[in-house]
């Protein structure tokens, strides 16, 4: 272009100069539900150092489908990366990896990158435990003193424990991450010899169902994030069911005559629940042992 000026003339031009650049669009996915987008995702462009791109740094926001395009680049090398990616949707909310790409854009390049970004797992870890709402009963027991020598009757209330439920069976019935339904991960758990499991899942939420041979069956909805959740589930035991006994060992205490306790033997012990009778009798030992009560 060339302009001639006359004396005393004034002249402003505009021009607009168009760069050559490179183009790119980023897609992001989360493959963990079914390679949705990964939405609100945070998205850092920025020229390599020692690349005829250094000093570039562009920082864009994924739009609801998961993607962004750029334009405008100046040809070169550039680091792209996700810093402390996070995808929530509606009370859900997951960690994902991040994702760390580099790239070398040549002069009016159009590149499209696609990316997975799957979800930190978490998990959900606990207890399974049988047993009614713990109420009072009493367990009547029998024992001579030393100092008065006829027996004493001795009634002492305890309260119910819980118990643990071996091989008690946990399952996932469905599962959704928000609005968007997911498929099922590893479907079920089953609770080891001291009622423990553990269920790794991504996050979401889900409903479960749990079950134990002579328990009434139970459900519930738990919401799991990236840290591992800590849920306890109680069983009501089925009408039919008898489980558990009472174990424990009769002694004189002589302490206050002499430095020792000394084994009970032969001495009756009643376990009263309800309006029924459990009996038992201490052995050579001072020990008894009342089964199959009802919890």
């Amino acid at each position: 272009m060339v302009v001639e000026l006359s004396g005393g003339i004034e002249s402003n031009l505009d021009f607009d100069l168009t760069v050559d650049g490179a183009s790119l669009r980023i897609a992001l996915t989360s493959s963990t539900y079914g390679g949705i987008g990964a939405s609100d995702i945070l998205v850092r462009v920025r020229g390599a150092a020692g690349t005829s791109a250094e000093g570039v740094q562009v920082d864009v926001v994924t739009g609801p489908d998961g993607s962004v395009a750029l334009g405008g680049l100046p040809a070169g090398t550039y680091d792209i990366w996700t810093p402390s990616p996070v995808m929530v949707s509606g009370n859900d909310r997951a960690d994902l990896y991040p994702v760390y790409r580099t790239l070398q854009l040549a002069r009016g390049e159009s590149h499209i990158l696609d990316a997975d970004l799957p979800a930190i797992a978490g998990d959900i870890h606990g207890f399974v435990r049988g047993g009614d709402v713990a109420g009072q009963t009493r367990i009547g027991t029998s024992k001579r003193n030393a100092s008065t020598s006829p027996l004493t009757d001795v009634h002492e209330p305890f309260n119910y424990l819980t118990v643990q439920l071996p091989g008690a069976r946990i399952s996932i019935t469905s599962a959704r991450f928000g609005a968007q339904v997911i498929s099922l991960p590893s479907s079920s758990a089953i609770s080891d010899r001291y009622g423990n499991f553990v269920l790794p899942l991504p996050p979401g939420t889900y409903s479960l169902v749990i079950t134990a041979g002579g328990h009434l069956t139970t459900t519930a909805e738990v919401t799991i994030g990236s840290a591992p959740v800590v849920n306890d589930f109680r069983l009501k035991t089925a009408t039919t069911a008898v489980v558990g006994q009472v174990t424990g060992t009769m002694f004189q205490d002589l302490t206050h005559l002499v430095d020792a306790a000394f084994a009970v033997a032969g001495t009756s012990v009643v376990l009263q629940h309800e309006d029924k009778l459990y009996p038992a009798s201490t052995d050579e030992r001072g020990v008894f042992t009342i089964e199959n009560l009802p919890l």
